[in-house]
């Protein structure tokens, strides 16, 4: 008897604007600094909080449904007194 396979990961492409953003996922800061040109992050699947911010403070988040191979742009407007957030699926593969 085989185990189940897991199930594939999914990505988010995560940019900012302006560039510089830090980015946490599910409360916890991750490295990462994204800009203009998105970055891609490998997850499991499932509901996937998002947050970014300038400088160390995150100022914004949003919840993302991540499926089983799927892909979703994050869009982050970080400047202002209201930061702002789209989430889009698009088209292809992790890594496309």
């Amino acid at each position: 008897v085989t185990a189940p396979a897991a199930p594939a990961q999914g990505c988010l492409l995560l940019k900012s604007s302006p560039p510089g953003a830090i980015v946490a996922i599910n409360g916890r800061s991750i490295g990462l600094v994204v800009g203009s040109k998105p970055k891609e992050k490998k997850l499991d699947p499932g509901l996937v909080k998002v947050g970014m911010g300038l400088g160390v403070e995150v100022v914004a988040s949003v919840e993302v449904s991540l499926g089983s191979g799927e892909r979703v742009l994050v869009s982050c407007s970080v400047a202002g007194a209201h930061p702002s957030f789209t989430a889009r699926k698009q088209s292809g593969t992790c890594g496309d």
